[in-house]
């Protein structure tokens, strides 16, 4: 069922909340639970693959309402889905990353990388809508095939 623009902008900005707060849960126990000089790097893969996998079934199943006709053009939205997720993850993992070798764990790293996330939803969710998840006339969601 198709919303009212601010229903969805509301939507889409509790689900970007959403997984941004699995992002940190999982960066904060991968922390936490990993010794040594690495754990950054797990930390960071494992926060934004969570966060990632996490949005894109939100943004799929409750924004745009996604419906695949079989496997192939399920791998094809996916795959574009993922080629808009590039630049951002992209800014985000170099800010985390300077961020957290110049003051290490701290307030600063968690607000930097919320603001930066929060750009990159707003830019991703212009996208997804125009290349990812086309409508078609009936407003139902109907990607681009393979």
């Amino acid at each position: 069922m198709p919303l009212d623009r601010l229903s969805l902008i509301l939507r889409y900005a509790v689900f970007a909340l959403l997984s941004i707060a699995i992002n940190w849960l999982m960066q904060f126990l991968m922390l936490r639970t990993i010794p040594g000089a690495s754990a950054i790097y797990v930390a960071l893969f494992a926060g934004t693959g969570a966060g990632f996998a996490a949005k894109y079934l939100l943004d799929r199943n409750f924004i745009f309402y996604h419906t695949s006709s079989d496997h192939r053009q399920e791998l094809w939205v996916m795959v574009l889905y993922l080629c808009t997720s590039v630049l951002m993850t992209g800014l985000y993992l170099a800010s985390q990353g300077l961020m957290y070798y110049k003051y290490g764990e701290c307030a600063l790293y968690y607000v930097i990388g919320t603001l930066v996330l929060l750009c990159g939803y707003t830019t991703k969710f212009i996208l997804d809508g125009q290349f990812v998840f086309k409508q078609s006339a009936d407003g139902r969601s109907s990607s681009a095939q393979a």
